[in-house]
């Protein structure tokens, strides 16, 4: 026993469907939540890196650029995917645009961080 009304136990535990927990919930070791990154070559100089499924939504994303003069001048959610093509909320994408103070250039790397299974 830990405490009064706690307890320890080692246990697998496998559920479907919804799940209502009320409180706090401690985790010691790995859970597994469904979050993954993807990553490509923009090949424009603003690009939506989209999630693997359209119902899966985006939490995060950015870019990598290559040095100077080149910058990032646009990082944030968006609902089109692919590029050009817009759907519904919530974001399942993530929008990057890179400048190198005169016009938008191509990003040298592009990523968006997904949730998967998620509902909004």
């Amino acid at each position: 026993m830990v405490g009064e009304g706690r307890f320890t136990a080692r246990v697998n535990v496998s559920m479907s469907g919804n799940a209502a927990i009320a409180g706090n919930v401690t985790v010691s070791g790995r859970i597994s939540l469904g979050i993954y990154i993807n990553t490509e070559t923009p090949t424009t100089g603003v690009w939506d890196e989209k999630c693997s499924n359209p119902s899966d939504i985006a939490i995060s994303g950015g870019a990598f650029v290559g040095g100077a003069p080149v910058f990032l001048r646009e990082s944030r959610p968006t609902t089109a995917v692919p590029p050009g093509t817009f759907g519904a909320a919530p974001a399942n994408a993530w929008r990057v645009t890179c400048s190198n103070g005169t016009m938008d250039v191509n990003c040298t790397q592009a990523y968006v961080v997904c949730l998967s299974h998620a509902s909004p």
